[in-house]
């Protein structure tokens, strides 16, 4: 969790992809870095709010 805490002091928003156990997006944002937004398989991740309007993407995209 510290790690994620040292990036959003220079980044609105950090994702964690975990391709390895879960399959999962961990989406942490500077303004709670203690609560990761998590999207899974079926599910659509977002970086829109504040860091990217519009940004988008399939959990399933990325774990093919």
């Amino acid at each position: 969790m510290k790690i994620y805490t040292a990036y959003l002091k220079i980044a609105k928003v950090v994702w964690n992809v975990d391709v390895l156990k879960e399959e999962v997006i961990r989406v942490y944002r500077a303004s709670n870095p203690e609560q990761p937004q998590v999207y899974r398989r079926g599910e659509v991740a977002e970086a829109e709010e504040p860091a990217v309007p519009g940004w988008f993407m399939s959990v399933d995209d990325l774990f093919v």
